[in-house]
């Protein structure tokens, strides 16, 4: 069964971003600053930035519930630590724009590397408020594993970085075939949907989440004695004039659960947090 738990209505705030890190939810706080939310959407926190924010898309580290925002319209990124409340404003220059781009990367201790498709490498050091971009060799030299995670892309067309290190989802939405591919085992997982359009595609320990328009479907694999996969569906519907517009998965428990930026019928003015928990 997969079904509503817990719901928070937004009040005041032009929500369009949001994200779960470690056992955090964060949104923005309207065009100013970030809001941080414990895993039962209460506790919550302002961290405060500056006026015009836009965030186009975040990197995270659940480990460490930090987090890198991409703000391409204010020319930086921003990195805030969720659990001290302090953040560094990273100026990019037009040189490095190419950043804003990355498709895959990896969050170590101090360290952020970074990716673009076209393979233009950018290292980022905790603390140093500074962009450094390196090229293939010098990524084959200093990080040969991550310079074969990024090699795979070839062959794939990532469109989102999976929860875990070393791991990503690819597909194309035309022939909407999509695939989780796990670079340490070298293991793939793969589903076809034909009777929706997902817009958010997630896949962890063997679940995929699908969000489309107005409904959030779950797949969960089924091992087949000849060892290919079946799936076990279920969904939830939203009311009519409701939109999903964000999912990602929260705590993940004996009983998974995934949360949702949720729009209303009056976009401007209804905006809903909400947790929905799959019990198996």
């Amino acid at each position: 069964m997969f079904q509503k738990v817990k719901e928070l209505k937004i009040r005041d705030n032009d929500t369009y971003f949001m994200e779960s890190v470690g056992d955090r939810v964060v949104i923005n706080k309207n065009y100013e600053g970030i809001l941080v939310l414990d895993n039962q959407l209460t506790g919550m926190n302002e961290i405060p930035l500056f006026p015009g924010l836009k965030i186009y898309s975040s990197l995270y580290s659940h480990a460490q519930n930090s987090i890198m925002l991409l703000c391409p319209e204010n020319d930086c990124m921003v990195f805030a630590d969720l659990k001290a409340g302090h953040y560094d404003i990273l100026p990019i220059e037009k040189q490095e724009i190419g950043v804003f781009n990355t498709r895959l990367y990896i969050w170590y201790d101090d360290t952020i590397l970074m990716s673009t498709p076209d393979g233009v490498f950018y290292e980022y050091v905790l603390g140093g408020n500074k962009l450094a971009e390196l090229d293939g060799e010098e990524i084959d030299n200093d990080y040969p594993k991550f310079y074969s995670f990024w090699s795979t892309t070839r062959k794939y067309t990532p469109i989102d970085i999976s929860h875990s290190q070393y791991g990503y989802i690819y597909g194309d939405r035309i022939t909407q075939e999509y695939g989780f591919y796990d670079f340490d085992r070298n293991t793939e997982r793969n589903i076809r949907v034909t009777d929706i359009e997902p817009e958010e595609i997630l896949y962890r320990n063997g679940i995929w989440v699908l969000g489309a328009e107005n409904q959030i479907r779950i797949s969960t694999e089924k091992l087949r004695e000849d060892s290919s996969y079946s799936y076990d569906q279920t969904s939830v519907r939203l009311p009519e004039g409701y939109h999903i517009r964000k999912v990602r998965f929260l705590n993940f428990t004996h009983h998974p659960r995934v949360i949702a930026l949720v729009s209303g019928p009056h976009i401007d003015s209804e905006m809903f947090l909400e947790i929905f928990e799959l019990s198996r």
